[in-house]
């Protein structure tokens, strides 16, 4: 088997890696590695509670109100980049008209 060329995903540097040890190396120096390990500890860290209570989360507001091309039913257009939870929408109830859509 032949050296594997992996990059750093700290300093993004080209580095090999021998067949047997491939399994162990992800970051091309013990300093890199080191980085990775502090960027995950202050990632893991909460934040220290504050007196303040925190803002309820906002929902998303409707950017636009069209009529739907299909079937003629005013609906709310929310922001393009929102999940589906986010937006929480109120699909009718066994109605036989209503498709819903399904997530892939």
């Amino acid at each position: 088997m032949s050296p594997e060329t992996r990059t750093c995903p700290i300093c993004w540097s080209q580095f090999t890696v021998s067949p047997g040890n491939a399994h162990k190396h992800t970051y091309c120096s013990g300093r890199c590695r080191a980085a990775a390990g502090r960027r995950r500890a202050k990632n893991q860290t909460t934040p220290p509670a504050t007196e303040q209570t925190a803002a309820p989360p906002t929902l998303p507001q409707p950017a636009a109100i069209r009529d739907c091309p299909h079937c003629g039913n005013t609906i709310t257009i929310v922001a393009l980049l929102t999940t589906v939870e986010a937006a929480q929408p109120q699909l009718p109830i066994a109605s036989p008209e209503v498709i819903p859509l399904r997530r892939h």
